[in-house]
């Protein structure tokens, strides 16, 4: 279950990375990425 949890994750982040090269967007997405992907690696641990 907790598998199927990060991957849906991981999914929504690539394309919110991809939605924002895409349009140039500000410097607050970015970082909304990078927490989501700290929480990604926190809950391979």
């Amino acid at each position: 279950m907790t598998r199927i949890i990060i991957a849906h994750v991981a999914i929504s982040a690539a394309k919110l990375t991809q939605y924002r090269r895409n349009i140039g967007h500000n410097d607050q997405d970015t970082s909304i990425i990078h927490r989501t992907m700290v929480r990604i690696k926190l809950f391979w641990l």
